[in-house]
């Protein structure tokens, strides 16, 4: 059996409606938390009517956002009390295309006949807005690069988490999704987690899901930079400069220093110039950069010191030796 995990935030109803209809007769189940949005009453009516039109929809409205690797694994925990086999994530504005859950499960079923340790499936996600597909990262010994899958599957570094499928067996070997970063670089960790057990992470390219990367975009030097609300950029900031205190890294505090914080610093300047607002960007990037050394976690304007453990980091226990730890320092610097 295959559940579906929806995490909704403040949630344009017609997207969330509009993905229930491409979904509902792919899945055995719906999981929907709610993560204490303010046009709760209209997401209640909804949840109402899909209840009418599936008979397997479960429902968790949190009274406060809680981050979304909490509310998450709220879905993981559930799915997996009722023995589900499967669940695969979906952000509230992401559109299956048809027989999208018989593709990914298709695939699955074929790269562990193949004898590959599949932690996760993801499929090729397509910008609604451009109809580009959107590049994942790849690496093959020392080095990096941007795929852009076109056909059959790609071994990757971490996929996005929606549209991607999991087998919930996985989760107690991997464990859940991180709370404490929130938001931003959740799926990332995830992924170098499952590798750090001895898992692979694939994207396919037998199954599309169209996907909104941002709120908006803008073509800034021929490059296309997709523009978040403010308080993205201080997730990302702070997401990714907690990274120095992985135990794992040290000795490398240095590289990741230089290169996280110089395309950090970057990217502030660059929505300071080029988006309307530009000083809240400043604003949220530059308190990301403190709250990250201070090793404060946890929801904006309600963090919390982090005291990291040895067992805290995806990388530790398998990335020991200095070469590999700073291959995926570097990668991960690549993904700020």
């Amino acid at each position: 059996m295959i559940y579906a995990i929806i995490v909704t935030y403040n949630p344009d109803l017609q997207l969330l409606e509009k993905q229930f209809h491409a979904l509902h007769l792919q899945v055995d189940g719906l999981i929907y938390i709610d993560n204490g949005s303010k046009n709760l009453p209209d997401i209640q009516n909804f949840f109402g009517k899909c209840k009418e039109d599936h008979n397997k929809v479960i429902t968790i409205c949190n009274s406060n956002n809680i981050g979304l690797g909490a509310a998450q694994n709220q879905g993981i925990d559930i799915a997996i009390a009722e023995s589900i086999d499967h669940v695969v994530f979906f952000d509230q504005d992401s559109t299956p295309e048809l027989n999208f859950v018989s593709k990914m499960l298709y695939v699955e079923k074929c790269l562990l006949i193949q004898g590959r340790r599949v932690s996760v499936v993801a499929p090729t996600a397509i910008e609604e807005e451009s109809g580009k597909i959107c590049g994942v990262v790849q690496h093959e010994g020392w080095n990096k690069r941007q795929v852009f899958p076109k056909v059959g599957e790609t071994s990757v570094l971490w996929v996005m988490a929606s549209g991607s499928l999991f087998r919930t067996e996985v989760f107690r070997t991997i464990g859940g999704m991180n709370p404490h970063f929130f938001v931003d670089l959740i799926d990332t960790e995830w992924g170098y987690r499952a590798k750090a057990k001895g898992y692979e992470v694939f994207v396919t390219a037998q199954a599309f899901l169209l996907h909104n990367v941002g709120d908006s975009s803008k073509n800034i030097g021929g490059r296309t930079m997709h523009i978040h609300q403010p308080y993205r950029l201080y997730y990302n900031a702070r997401n990714n400069i907690v990274q120095i205190y992985n135990p794992a890294y040290k000795g490398y505090r240095f590289i990741v220093l230089t290169r996280v914080f110089a395309r950090i610093l970057v990217r502030i300047i660059i929505h300071a110039i080029c988006v309307k607002d530009g000083w809240k960007y400043v604003k949220y990037g530059l308190q990301g950069i403190v709250d990250g050394f201070m090793k404060k976690l946890g929801p904006y304007g309600h963090t919390y010191q982090y005291n990291f453990g040895k067992d805290d980091w995806y990388v530790f226990g398998v990335i020991q030796n200095g070469k590999r730890s700073l291959l995926v320092f570097w990668t991960l610097c690549w993904r700020a």
